[in-house]
């Protein structure tokens, strides 16, 4: 009653929360339990929730339902493979930075039996990637990569192992005759892709023939990069060939 006569708040907002303040705190807390938000319209509660969820939460949990810049933004911030990273280089978005390398990350240091991780996360962001930078892959299945992702439009792939050491092993280098017939097909499937560099992979003239049967029928690559391989001359040609019919 003093405090109304003297016309100041009986309790002060910032000393106690108020209940809209405790429910979104709970919704929170229990985000990856209940990550569906849309019966919520009003956007400043759902920057509000999402403020306050948890950033180390798994990307099947966040990436189709949360789209807010500032979280991708801290979730960056807070993930030591994002140091050197620019949200330029990734469609000037911290969401798709974050989940590339994600991916990239996942791929290079993929084991087989991680394998139905892996897919769950790529059927996660499907929608979200559109360039890939592998550096290192071991011999994964590269039609799983096509089919979960339909948005990919940059691929840049070298198959192989770094800092392998004292394990070195000659096949674990480079693209091996499955490898190849596995990516043509997908060269015949995909209608997304533009960009396609395959450099280091050992690539040579049989390779090079296997690739370019699908890449003949393929309607969308305008820019391909086969640097540092072992093509002579007979797969020159045949990416001439390719070349002349673009």
């Amino acid at each position: 009653m003093k405090s109304k006569k003297k016309g100041e708040p009986a309790f002060p907002s910032n000393e106690i929360e108020s209940l809209q303040e405790i429910a979104l705190a709970v919704v929170a807390d229990n985000f990856s339990i209940y990550p569906h938000l849309a019966g919520i319209e009003d956007q400043n509660i759902l920057n509000d929730i999402v403020s306050k969820t948890e950033t180390k939460l798994p990307i099947t949990v966040t990436a189709r339902n949360i789209s807010q810049e500032f979280y991708w933004e801290q979730k960056c911030k807070d993930d030591p493979r994002m140091c050197n990273v620019k949200k330029e280089q990734h469609g000037n978005s911290y969401k798709q930075a974050y989940i590339e390398v994600y991916i990239q990350d996942l791929l290079e240091n993929l084991k087989s039996e991680n394998t139905d991780q892996l897919l769950r996360d790529l059927d996660a962001v499907r929608y979200e990637v559109f360039s890939l930078t592998i550096g290192e892959l071991q011999h994964f299945k590269i039609s799983e990569l096509f089919d979960y992702l339909p948005n990919l439009a940059f691929l840049k792939l070298t198959y192989g192992a770094k800092h392998v050491g004292m394990q070195y092993e000659r096949p674990m280098f480079g693209m091996k005759m499955s490898d190849a017939q596995n990516f043509s097909k997908c060269l015949r499937t995909t209608s997304s892709l533009t960009h396609l560099a395959l450099p280091g992979n050992l690539i040579d003239d049989d390779l090079t023939k296997i690739l370019v049967q699908n890449l003949m029928l393929n309607k969308t690559i305008s820019q391909l990069d086969l640097a540092h391989n072992k093509i002579a001359n007979s797969g020159a040609r045949k990416i001439a060939k390719f070349i002349l019919q673009t």
